[in-house]
C-alpha cells in the first residue's frame, strides 16, 4: 500500500501548482516515517510499488523538506506575509486571502493523527496554516467522492497485478462517487494510461508507466509518502515460512509445526 496526501485540483488556493509542490517540499517524509511507523515504511515517488521495480520510476527525485524550495515557490506565486501575522496572504478576486487550508483525517486514527499533526508543524514553518478536520471514516470518504474536501489523508492498497491508474487518476473518472475525487485532469496523463491498455509489448508498457509517474510527481494530484512495511507477528514454533508481496503478505498454507 501508498500513503498520501490528496489534493484537491478544484480548490482556487490549490489550483496552483506552486502551491502544491511547495507543500510537497514542506512535508518531511523521513520523519513521518520514523514518528509513525517506527522507521519501517520505503518512501515512494508515486503509485507504483518499489517491488515492481521493471514498472517503479526509480529515476525521480522524490520530495524532502527543503523550506528554501518552498519559500521560493510560494513567492513566485505572490504569497507573502504582509500583516506580520506569521500567515501568508494575496489578493485573490479582489479580497485579501490567507494562505489557510484544511486536511481531511479519519477519526480515531492515531497514526493519521499524528501524520496530521507532523503536516500542520511543517507547513507553519513557511507561512501555511493548516486546520485539522477529523471525521468518521465513512462520512471522510462520503466527502472525498463528492469533492468536498481541500487535502485529506488516505492510502490505497496495490498488488503484483499490472497497474491500472486509470480509476485514480484519469479524467474520465471526476464527478460524484468516482475515485477521481482530486479533480486531476491532464490530457498527456490520459493519453499514457489510453496507451498502456493496448500496449502488449512490456518494455513498451514499462515506459509509459514510468511517465505517467513523471506527471503525477509533476502536477501533484497526490503528494506520494511511503510504502508501509507489512508487518507480521509469528509464534515460534512454526515453520516453513513464506512471505508474498499479496495480502495479507504471507502464504499461511504453507506453515507447518516445528
Amino acid at each position: 500500500s501508498y500513503l498520501y496526501i490528496g489534493i484537491n485540483q478544484e480548490h482556487p488556493i490549490l489550483k496552483s501548482k506552486n502551491v502544491r509542490q511547495a507543500m510537497a517540499w514542506l512535508i518531511d517524509v523521513d520523519r513521518l516515517i520514523a514518528s509513525t511507523q517506527y522507521g519501517m515504511a520505503t518512501p515512494t515517488v508515486g503509485p507504483i510499488p518499489p517491488f515492481q521495480s521493471k514498472n517503479y520510476n526509480a529515476d525521480l527525485t522524490r520530495y524532502t523538506f527543503d523550506l528554501e524550495k518552498a519559500k521560493k515557490l510560494l513567492k513566485e506565486d505572490g504569497w507573502e506575509d504582509s500583516n506580520n501575522n506569521g500567515i501568508l496572504d494575496k489578493k485573490m478576486n479582489g479580497k485579501q486571502t490567507e494562505l489557510e487550508l484544511s486536511i481531511l483525517i479519519n477519526a480515531g486514527h492515531e497514526n493519521r493523527k499524528l501524520s496530521g499533526l507532523l503536516f500542520q508543524e511543517d507547513l507553519a514553518k513557511a507561512g501555511i496554516k493548516l486546520n485539522l478536520d477529523f471525521q468518521e471514516s465513512r462520512l471522510m470518504f462520503s466527502n472525498q467522492l463528492k469533492g468536498d474536501f481541500e487535502l485529506c489523508i488516505g492510502a490505497w492498497g496495490s498488488d503484483s497485478a499490472p497497474f491500472d491508474g486509470e480509476q485514480l487518476f484519469h479524467s474520465s473518472q471526476i464527478g460524484d462517487n468516482k475515485f477521481n475525487y482530486t479533480g486531476f485532469s491532464n490530457k498527456l496523463a490520459d493519453q499514457i494510461m489510453d496507451s498502456t491498455k493496448f500496449c502488449l509489448d512490456e518494455g513498451k508498457r514499462a515506459l509509459l508507466y514510468k511517465r505517467l509517474q513523471e506527471v503525477l510527481h509533476e502536477e501533484l494530484p497526490y503528494i506520494f509518502l511511503f510504502n508501509p512495511t507489512n508487518k507480521i507477528i509469528l509464534r515460534k514454533d512454526f515453520a516453513n515460512v513464506y512471505t508474498s508481496s499479496i495480502n495479507p503478505g504471507f502464504r499461511e498454507t504453507a506453515f507447518l509445526p516445528k
